[in-house]
C-alpha cells in the first residue's frame, strides 16, 4: 500500500516555506522614510534680521534629504518678560515698517535649496525649503532676508534617509487662522505607509509657548535647546515664535495641530514626505547638469561614476552642462566626480536605489 501523508506533508512544507520567503521578500522592500537628526537656529534684531544661519549635521543613511522650516514675525510682545531677567535687549512694541517678508534665499553649504511652500498672515511667515542628497556631516544652512523687515527669525530642520530623490514630497499645503490651536489637514491622495509628514509653524510672540498635537514629534528631549526644533533657546525662554514637528503621514489625510498659550495669529504649513521606493529593476540611470555657483552651464567636463561594485561610468558634459549614465547597477554606493580646468566640484557619494534625474553639481569659486 502506497503512504500518500509524506507527500502530503512535504506539499504542505512546501507552501509554507513559499509564503514565509514572499513574506521576507515584501518586508524587505518596504518603502520607508526614517528621520535621521533635528537641528534648530534663531535670531533676533528690533531694526531686522537680514541673515539666520545653523548647523546641520547630516548622517551617512542612503536616499538623503535634508527640509528646513522657516519661522519670522515682525512683532514682539507689547509687555515681554524674559527667565532669567531682565530682557537681554529693549524689545519692539509695533511691527517694523515693511510689509513684504521676503525670503531672499536659503542655501545649504552655499547650495540653493529649493522651495516647497510659503504662506503669510499678516505679521508673520512660515515657508517650507528642501533639498536632496544632501552631504554627510556638518552642513551650514543660511536663510537671507528682505533688510529691515523681520524682528524674530527661527529656523528648524530635520533630514531624512529613504527618501524619493526625484520626488522628494507632495500635497504641500498651507492654513492661518488667529486662535490658540492652529490646525492644518494634508490630503492622503499619493501617500502610503512609509511617507512622514513635515510641518511649520509661526506665530507671534504674544501666544506663549507651543505644544505639538497626538503623534507629533516635536523633538525627543524638550529640554534640549540645542536640537529641540522649537526655537525657544534664542528667546531666552521667554516666548516661542516658531516650531516644527514630524508624523507618520497616512493615506486617509493627517490632521497637523498645534496648542499655543494664548490665541494670535498664526500661519501653518507642510508637506508629505515621500518614501523611496524598492528597487524594481537590475540598473537605473543618472542624468544631471554640471553647473556654475551662479547656474550657467559648464560644458566639456568630465563627470565619472565609481560603482562600490567596481563599475565606472564616464561621460563629458554637452554645451548645456548635461550628463547622463545608463545600466547603473542598483542597491551600490557610487561616487560621482567632476573634472573642470576652471572649477572646483567636490565628490558625491550617493545610494544607487532608483533612477535619479537633476543629479546637479555644482561648481565652486
Amino acid at each position: 500500500m502506497i503512504k500518500k501523508f509524506p507527500l502530503v506533508k512535504s506539499a504542505y512544507s512546501f507552501i509554507v516555506l513559499f509564503l514565509l520567503s514572499f513574506a521576507v521578500f515584501t518586508t524587505q522592500n518596504y518603502a520607508q522614510v526614517f528621520e535621521d537628526r533635528r537641528s534648530a537656529g534663531g535670531a533676533f534684531d528690533t531694526v531686522g534680521v537680514s541673515q539666520l544661519s545653523w548647523t546641520h549635521n547630516v548622517g551617512s543613511g542612503p536616499n538623503r534629504a535634508l527640509f528646513v522650516g522657516i519661522s519670522t514675525t515682525t512683532q514682539a510682545s507689547a509687555a515681554p518678560s524674559c527667565t532669567p531677567s531682565p530682557c537681554p535687549m529693549t524689545l519692539p512694541t509695533s511691527p517694523l515698517s515693511g510689509t513684504s517678508f521676503t525670503i531672499l534665499s536659503v542655501t545649504n553649504n552655499g547650495t540653493e535649496m529649493q522651495p516647497v511652500i510659503s504662506s503669510i498672515d499678516v505679521n508673520r511667515q512660515v515657508a517650507i525649503y528642501q533639498m536632496v542628497s544632501p552631504s554627510a556631516g556638518a552642513n551650514n544652512i543660511v536663510v537671507t532676508f528682505s533688510p529691515g523687515i523681520v524682528t524674530h527669525a527661527s529656523g528648524n530642520s530635520v533630514s531624512f534617509t529613504g527618501v524619493s530623490q526625484t520626488a522628494p514630497f507632495i500635497n504641500a499645503a498651507a492654513a492661518s487662522g488667529t486662535d490658540s490651536a492652529p490646525i492644518l489637514f494634508i490630503s492622503g491622495t499619493g501617500a502610503a505607509a512609509g511617507d512622514i509628514v513635515f510641518d511649520a509653524l509661526s506665530s507671534t510672540p504674544n501666544a506663549g509657548y507651543f505644544a505639538g498635537g497626538a503623534g507629533q514629534t516635536v523633538c525627543a528631549d524638550p529640554a534640549d535647546e540645542t536640537t529641540c526644533t522649537r526655537g525657544r533657546r534664542f528667546f531666552f525662554n521667554a516666548y516661542d515664535v516658531g516650531a516644527s514637528s514630524t508624523e507618520p503621514a497616512s493615506p486617509l489625510g493627517t490632521t497637523m495641530s498645534w496648542m499655543m498659550t494664548t490665541g494670535q495669529p498664526w500661519a501653518l504649513a507642510a508637506t508629505i514626505v515621500k518614501a523611496a521606493p524598492p528597487p524594481t529593476a537590475a540598473n537605473a540611470s543618472i542624468s544631471g547638469r554640471v553647473l556654475t555657483s551662479a547656474g550657467r552651464s559648464i560644458s566639456k567636463a568630465r563627470v565619472t561614476l565609481t560603482v562600490s561594485s567596481g563599475e565606472i561610468f564616464a561621460a563629458t558634459t554637452n554645451a548645456f552642462g548635461f550628463y547622463r549614465f545608463e545600466n547603473v547597477p542598483v542597491g551600490k554606493t557610487a561616487t560621482i566626480e567632476v573634472r573642470s580646468k576652471l572649477w572646483q566640484i567636490a565628490p558625491r557619494v550617493l545610494t544607487v536605489n532608483e533612477n535619479l534625474e537633476n543629479l546637479n553639481l555644482i561648481g565652486q569659486d
